[in-house]
Order: structure tokens, then sequence, then C-alpha cells
């Protein structure tokens, strides 16, 4: 990995400013730039690049999403962490569950993600009735967010509601088990070759 000093990208602007640089650096090996289209976080790490986490989630929103989507979900982050008045993290059941079920007392929803899926499919423990949506895409099992029971008990489930409908909307990022496979060879990914385009982020967002 590469000396990470003066790798720290701490704004998405920095991100912007610094995007040729990333891509050129990414291109410069065309392993890493495989291994970039399936997290391209964490083959920027490779490189020696550091993000504080909530720029992770906001660089991940960006890479997966069109950019009216991600301004979408930018401002719906901006407003459920108003209505909460502490930085929660909807991509985290854990924060999600303590703010809804600690916090607020609301009911827990009798529907689970993982009641919804095959056994093969389910990738949730269990723990947390507010486990991310898997994508909802039209060749896999369609699932209903167990926390739209909740809508309408507490002015957050609308903005949140929202952003997990979003979110499910589109394929994540890999895993860091599932990128280590990859990188270690383990698994085969069924392109060879990528080129970048270079598009700048939605203005107005630092």
């Amino acid at each position: 990995m590469a000396d990470a000093s003066g790798k720290l990208i701490s704004s998405m602007t920095e991100m912007e400013q610094r995007l040729a640089e990333v891509v050129g650096a990414l291109l410069a090996d065309p392993k890493l730039t495989l291994r970039a289209s399936v997290n391209p976080l964490f083959a920027m790490e490779e490189l020696g690049y550091q993000f504080p986490d909530d720029l992770r989630a906001s660089i991940e929103r960006r890479v997966r999403f069109r950019p009216d989507v991600y301004k979408r979900m930018e401002a719906l982050v901006g407003e459920i962490r108003k209505i909460a008045k502490e930085p929660i993290n909807p991509d985290s059941p854990a924060d999600v569950d303590r703010l809804l079920f600690e916090r607020y007392k609301l009911v827990r929803p009798k529907l689970t993600i993982r009641e919804q899926l095959p056994r093969a499919q389910a990738f949730a423990d269990g723990q947390y009735a507010s486990e991310p949506l898997p994508p909802q895409l039209k060749w896999l099992p369609k699932v209903k967010d167990p926390l739209e029971e909740l809508r309408g008990a507490h002015r957050i489930m609308e903005p949140l509601l929202e952003y997990r409908r979003l979110d499910g909307s589109a394929p994540r990022c890999a895993p860091r088990e599932l990128y280590e496979k990859v990188r270690r060879g383990e698994v085969k990914l069924p392109v060879t070759k990528l080129t970048a385009v270079i598009q700048p982020h939605p203005a107005g967002h630092r």
C-alpha cells in the first residue's frame, strides 16, 4: 500500500479536486482498475487514500446513484439528522434501531427482511429490524420494508423510509470480504478491461 501521507481526503469538494489524480492512479494498474469496479473506495485505500466515515458514505452514494438521486439522498440524510438532533447514520441498522426503539420507544415491526428472503439469499443476521433493503432489482426477490409499519409513528419516518427506498434501488458496492477475494484471485470478474469517465459531482454540494 502506498504511503498515506498527504492522502487524506476530508470533503467532497476535495474529492472533486483530486478526482483526476485518483482516476489516473487507478488506471495505472489494470488489476486495481478492475477491483475498483466492485468497490472503488477499497481500491483507493490500496493506494493510500483515507476518508472520514461520513465522507466515505457520501462517496459511495455518489458512485452508486445518478446525480439527482445522490443529491436527494444527501438532503434526506441532513433532514434525518436534523430531526434526530444527532449524527445518525441511516445505513447503520444499529444506529436506526437505537434511535427508533430505544430513544423514541416505537413498537418493533412484526415483519423482518430475513423472513421474506429464501435462506440462501438472506444476508441479514436477524439482529436488527432495520437492516437495509436488499437491492430491489427486477431479477431479485422483492421485499417489503419492515419499517413501513411505522410510517406516521414519528416525523422521522418519512425521510427515513424515502432514504431506504432510494438506497435499495441500486446495487451496493462489494463488502470487504468479497473485495479481498477478488484481490486474491479467488473470485473472477466478468470483465477484463475498464475505462473511466470523470464527471463532476452535483453543483452546490461541498
